[in-house]
C-alpha cells in the first residue's frame, strides 16, 4: 500500500490541478466560527466563482469570524479533504460575484437571493489540502498551492527530500531520497543485500511518483564525507531511516 501511494504522488503542478477540480466539484463547506463551547459548525452551500469561494446562507443565518469551512471529498471522506482559514464579507444581489452567480446557477439561487438568502464572499487566509493521507500541500490567499505542508506528527515535509521506490532484480525496496535538479542521493547500509546487488548490476527502475517512472544506472559512493553531509541532510528534513551514518554508503543515480 505505501509502495502504491509513493509510486501514485502528484507532483506540485499535478496537486494543483486537482486541488482546483476538488474545490469545484463539491457544492458543500463545512463552517466552523466562534471559539471554545462557542464553537457552532454549520453544512452550507457553496460555489467556486471567477476564482472565489461564494456561499450561500440560509435566512436568518449569521456566521461570526474567526471562520474555517472544511470540504470533503464524498467518496473517500477525510482521505481527501481542504481545510480552509477564511475571513468573509456579506455581498448583495448588486454585486459582480452575485450575478456571475444566478447566472451559473439559474432561477432557484436567484430566487432564493431575491429572497433574503445571504450571500457571502469567503476570503481564503490559508489552508491546506489532502490528497490522500500522505500527500499534505498548502494553499496560500490565492488558492495556490505554495507546497508540502506537515506529515502527521507536525514535522515539516519538503518537495526535494522525499521517498521513493527503487525496483531492482525481484524486489522492491522505498528509499529516503534527496534530489536536486534531477541527481538524486540515497543512503544504504554496507550489509544490505542490494549493495551487492548494485556492484554486479547497477541498473533498475525509478517510481518518483505519477508520471515519473525511469530507469536508471546506480553509482555507489563509498565516502564518508559525502555519506555524512547526507545524512545531516535527511535529518534536517526528516527524511532519515538510519539513526547513525558509520557503515553506510551512497547511492547517486540521475532522472
Amino acid at each position: 500500500m505505501k509502495r502504491d501511494m509513493i509510486k501514485n504522488r502528484l507532483s506540485l503542478d499535478q496537486a494543483q490541478s486537482a486541488y482546483r477540480e476538488f474545490i469545484q466539484g463539491d457544492n458543500i463547506m463545512v463552517l466552523a466560527y466562534g471559539q471554545g463551547d462557542d464553537l457552532i459548525a454549520d453544512h452550507v452551500h457553496y460555489r467556486y466563482i471567477e476564482g472565489k469561494l461564494l456561499a450561500l446562507l440560509p435566512q436568518g443565518q449569521k456566521v461570526y469570524e474567526p471562520l474555517k469551512g472544511l470540504v470533503i471529498e464524498p467518496k473517500v471522506g477525510l482521505a481527501r479533504k481542504a481545510t480552509l482559514n477564511l475571513s468573509f464579507e456579506v455581498i448583495d444581489q448588486d454585486h459582480d460575484l452575485v450575478k456571475a452567480l444566478v447566472r451559473k446557477e439559474g432561477p432557484k439561487v436567484r430566487h432564493m437571493v431575491a429572497h433574503g438568502n445571504q450571500v457571502l464572499l469567503l476570503e481564503l487566509v490559508n489552508g491546506v489540502y489532502h490528497h490522500g493521507f500522505r500527500q499534505v500541500y498548502t494553499i496560500n490567499d490565492n488558492h495556490d498551492l505554495d507546497g508540502l505542508g506537515k506529515k502527521p506528527n507536525g514535522q515539516q515535509m519538503y518537495d526535494h527530500s522525499r521517498l521513493l521506490v527503487m525496483a531492482y532484480e525481484d524486489r522492491e525496496s522505498v528509499m529516503n531520497v534527496i534530489c536536486h535538479h534531477g541527481v538524486y542521493e540515497t543512503l544504504t547500509h554496507k550489509t544490505y543485500k542490494k549493495l551487492e546487488i548494485f556492484m554486479k548490476n547497477p541498473t533498475c527502475k525509478i517510481y518518483d511518483g505519477k508520471d515519473n517512472h525511469f530507469e536508471t544506472t546506480v553509482e555507489v559512493v563509498d565516502d564518508p564525507r559525502a555519506v555524512e553531509d547526507l545524512f545531516k541532510a535527511l535529518e534536517a528534513t526528516h527524511n532519515n531511516y538510519f539513526k547513525a551514518s558509520k557503515d553506510l554508503v551512497l547511492l547517486r543515480f540521475r532522472r
